[in-house]
């Protein structure tokens, strides 16, 4: 108690500098709409709808919306929703930062709600991003009486990106997201926990992860931006390994239309509880569209 009580004290410790930073070029950047639609070869769908919008001094209000239907190892379908809000000051500052929040799952069934606190630091030809989260994790648990008890799990967590621009046309980017529970969170995948939660809160879990790192590398021509991506995870619910390849492209019609398409394939290590089963490889297709505007 007295660690997630430090904890929240100094997500708003950072929340209040970051915000105090809030002074930039009275110039404003363009506002953003962003929509994608993602499938793969498990079946599953994800639609998300994101937008950034700047005023005052060139602060960001970021938010995100997406809703996903995800069939899990044993065939039972379920589907998710996440939200994200995001007020940040401008980018354009050396320093700057802000405070968020979001909200992921299924009420009633899985759900995590954080607290999140962007900071980032640009120099000339790099950028370095941090950003501290504090998310409590709440799913329902039913006894062998029949009755529905409330869990709660604490999950602390930081994502930290370094980003290199000062080679001609190309950026490098290397990031890294860390989770720290306060349960194990792997016995989730045991036959017990099988009797007292639901398929839904079971498939739901097995999006949690311990770790992820990602390395990307985009090329910068007039009208197109070409990238290739790498990354690695450990899923939170069975401590299984995945790593995943990307390709990605992204078009510029004009000052205000682009859009983007991405081909990834993500394999999976160990043996799926739910099978008994070597996990399967996924491959994936995003697509997506951008309208810049002032």
């Amino acid at each position: 108690m007295v660690q997630r009580l430090l904890t929240r004290a100094l997500l708003v410790i950072l929340c209040f500098f970051a915000l105090k930073s809030f002074a930039a070029p009275p110039e404003l950047d363009p506002n953003t709409v962003h929509y994608e639609y993602s499938g793969d070869s498990q079946k599953n769908v994800t639609n998300k709808l994101s937008g950034s919008i700047f005023f005052a001094n060139n602060n960001e209000l970021y938010l995100d919306g997406e809703s996903t239907k995800t069939k899990d190892t044993s065939g039972n379908t379920s589907s998710s929703s996440a939200f994200e809000a995001d007020l940040s000051s401008s980018p354009r500052q050396k320093f700057s930062g802000g405070a968020g929040i979001k909200w992921f799952g299924v009420r009633g069934i899985l759900s995590e709600a954080t607290i999140r606190a962007p900071l980032h630091y640009k120099a000339k030809n790099w950028k370095l991003e941090l950003t501290p989260a504090d998310g409590t994790i709440r799913f329902q648990a039913v006894t062998l009486r029949g009755r529905v008890r409330d869990l709660q799990v604490n999950d602390f967590s930081f994502d930290l990106a370094y980003t290199y621009t000062g080679f001609t046309n190309w950026d490098l980017r290397i990031s890294t997201e860390q989770h720290d529970y306060n349960e194990d969170m792997t016995l989730l995948s045991t036959s017990k926990a099988a009797r007292v939660f639901s398929n839904n809160t079971l498939s739901l879990a097995q999006t949690l992860v311990n770790y992820s790192n990602a390395l990307d590398v985009t090329y910068h021509f007039e009208k197109l931006d070409v990238g290739a991506s790498l990354g690695s995870s450990q899923s939170a619910f069975d401590k299984s390994l995945s790593s995943t390849s990307a390709l990605n492209a992204e078009y510029f019609f004009n000052d205000n239309w682009s859009s983007n398409a991405e081909l990834s394939r993500t394999k999976s290590e160990g043996i799926d509880p739910a099978t008994g089963q070597a996990y399967k490889a996924t491959s994936a297709i995003t697509l997506g569209a951008t309208y810049t505007f002032d």
